[in-house]
């Protein structure tokens, strides 16, 4: 019974030592939140008007003269269009 104990005990340390040896792995715990250390989750960008940054994510979308631009409010976005708008 205790070759067997022993056994089982060299068989567990020598499976951490290769697992350890072929790299760490995820845990089970950090692959149910979505990644390790390092992982960007999103962006923060600068509102061209107010100049406060904030997630990309949360942006209000304006496509104009063919370039992809954020605000950080309906405000900002509208208050943009109003200044363009003057200007041309």
């Amino acid at each position: 019974m205790i070759r067997l104990l022993v056994y089982m005990l060299l068989f567990y340390v020598g499976f951490r030592v290769v697992r350890t040896l072929m790299g760490r792995t995820p845990s089970r715990r950090e692959s149910e939140q979505g990644g390790g250390v390092g992982r960007i989750d999103d962006v923060m960008i600068q509102d061209p008007v107010c100049g406060v940054y904030f997630p990309m994510r949360d942006g209000v979308y304006l496509k104009h003269e063919g370039r992809d631009m954020y605000f950080c409010s309906p405000e900002c976005k509208d208050t943009y269009l109003k200044q363009n708008e003057k200007s041309s």
